[in-house]
């Protein structure tokens, strides 16, 4: 916490900070979600991508809901290398090939680290300028990989997610056509063997400045992607600022801001410094999880790579060229052919996109989600309508939502919740009292049973009997159920034999249904 909030300060002097604490980040991240407490979330824990589908899908809905409030998301990469699983340890070996979450969901900002190349002792006076800066022009920059200098693992994460398919938007130079979503998205300085960031908790560095192992009665040298996180996170307060003061935005809040990161790649490449110097290759025990070699990992590159993605931030040409460059704006809009159905009904959705100006009819994937969860995608046709026929939808009341992830020619929509009626599913039977012929005149009595095909949900409501079909016959009467069973009594039946049919009608949980039919003779 004192890192994040001193380093993000340090970069946005003004920025109105809120720490959100728990005994859990996630649960600090839902909360700053769902309590909507500021425009940009910055977070620098994770843990690797080793839970189930379900989990990560769940963590999505809560990422496209912040995205959809105008929040901006932003997530170091990790610490431990193409290793997301392994961490203060030296040699890689138990999990083998890893990224970090929440890092690789789209909706976050994946920031890997960099360190100064060597020498860079002539980018730096010796003594600091009007605004506290000593820093005389760019330093250029490697992948940030001190591995072999501490004798742990401290290298920037990236690779390829298990779990998130590669979003439109992620293409590139260098973007490998793995088709899943790869991190980090950007990169900022990490720390070297010898240079890192200082933190001066309580304002404790005015009793001296620590040296590289944190000696002395300064404050103490941090580094590692949970810097360069924040660090990126109060360059995008910044960008917020400046663009509201300019009138290019309304009111602060831009949202998943990785579309157009890589939209200002392919079109303003200085608004990075592309780093194609060194790699996060960590070593690893031969024979565990992807091992065969001693040694895993990825090497940065021309354009795009799994180290230090797009490459560092140049803040001032990213902030300032930033409106240079747009997405076409899209709307989603989303129907269905039956809003109240049982369950076990097919239901189709119908999403229909369309731009703002009028362009060129986008494509590409629609993602369907009932209730926070993936319950199947549909493709834009040429009409920019995807459809999904689905018997998934749960028992109640159904949130339906749909997502187009967006492209580096249009922006990613999310469709206003529809909310969607499954009624539970029934079965009625009716059954007579008598097993014998009776007089005509006698009161006859039948035992009437509804009950749901799918939970326990207790039915009730009112069951019309008839003699006859239910289309042409005649109506006897009607009768109660309470807890799926009630009584039907007439004196009304004619001599002969008489077929009986009972029609629950349903209530606003249950679907209604009807009997088969039953004889009964009377004499």
């Amino acid at each position: 916490g004192d890192m994040d909030l001193e380093l993000l300060g340090a970069v946005a002097p003004n920025a109105h900070l809120i720490y959100v604490n728990s005994t859990d980040v996630f649960n600090s991240l839902e909360y700053a979600i769902t309590q909507n407490l500021g425009q940009i979330v910055s977070m620098s824990y994770g843990s690797c991508e080793g839970n189930t589908l379900a989990y990560y899908q769940s963590l999505e809905l809560e990422a496209q809901e912040a995205n959809a409030q105008g929040m901006t998301l932003i997530n170091g990469s990790g610490d431990s290398g193409a290793a997301g699983c392994d961490s203060s340890v030296n040699t890689a070996g138990n999990w083998g090939e890893m990224v970090s979450v929440p890092a690789s969901t789209p909706e976050f900002t994946a920031v890997g680290g960099t360190s100064f190349a060597a020498p860079y002792n002539s980018y730096f006076s010796s003594t600091n300028n009007a605004q506290g800066g000593s820093m005389l022009s760019y330093i250029p920059e490697v992948a940030w990989n001190s591995t072999a200098a501490v004798n742990h693992l401290a290298v920037s994460g990236g690779g390829a997610s298990r779990f998130f398919a590669k979003p439109a938007w992620q293409s590139g130079i260098g973007v490998p056509a793995d088709g899943q979503r790869d991190v980090p998205d950007v990169a900022l300085f990490s720390a070297t063997a010898s240079v890192a960031y200082t933190v001066c908790t309580g304002g404790n560095c005015t009793s001296g400045m620590p040296d590289i192992n944190n000696a002395g009665t300064g404050g103490m040298l941090v580094g590692g992607t949970s810097a360069s996180g924040p660090v990126f996170a109060g360059m995008v307060a910044l960008l917020n600022n400046y663009l509201v003061s300019k009138g290019d935005l309304s009111t602060p809040g831009l949202g998943n801001i990785n579309p157009h990161l890589y939209l200002m790649a392919a079109n303003a490449p200085n608004a990075f410094h592309d780093i194609t110097q060194g790699d996060n290759i960590v070593p690893c025990v031969v024979n565990t999880p992807d091992c065969t070699t001693g040694s895993y990992g990825y090497s940065a590159g021309t354009g795009y790579d799994q180290v230090t993605g797009l490459g560092s931030v140049d803040a001032y040409n990213l902030i300032s060229e930033w409106s240079n460059y747009s997405q076409v704006g899209t709307i989603l809009s989303l129907t269905s052919s039956n809003l109240v159905t049982a369950t076990g009904n097919s239901v189709t959705l119908t999403a229909q996109i369309a731009t703002a100006s009028g362009s060129t009819i986008p494509t590409g994937p629609v993602v369907f989600y009932s209730n926070d969860t993936v319950i199947g995608s549909g493709s834009l046709n040429a009409k920019g309508i995807a459809t999904l026929a689905t018997t998934a939808l749960a028992d109640g009341t159904d949130a339906i939502r749909a997502e187009y992830q967006g492209s580096l020619e249009f922006s990613q929509s999310l469709s206003s919740p529809l909310s969607e009626t499954v009624l539970i599913s029934t079965s009625t039977t009716i059954m007579p009292g008598y097993s014998v012929p009776v007089p005509q005149g006698t009161s006859f009595t039948f035992s009437i049973g509804v009950l749901p095909l799918s939970g326990t949900t207790p039915v009730s409501g009112t069951v019309t009997v008839y003699n006859g079909s239910p289309s042409d016959g005649t109506a006897l009467g009607t009768a109660s159920v309470s807890s799926g069973s009630g009584l039907f009594t007439t004196t009304a039946l004619p001599a002969g034999t008489d077929t009986i049919t009972a029609v629950y009608g349903g209530s606003i949980t249950a679907a209604g249904s009807t009997s088969s039919s039953v004889s009964v003779t009377i004499t």
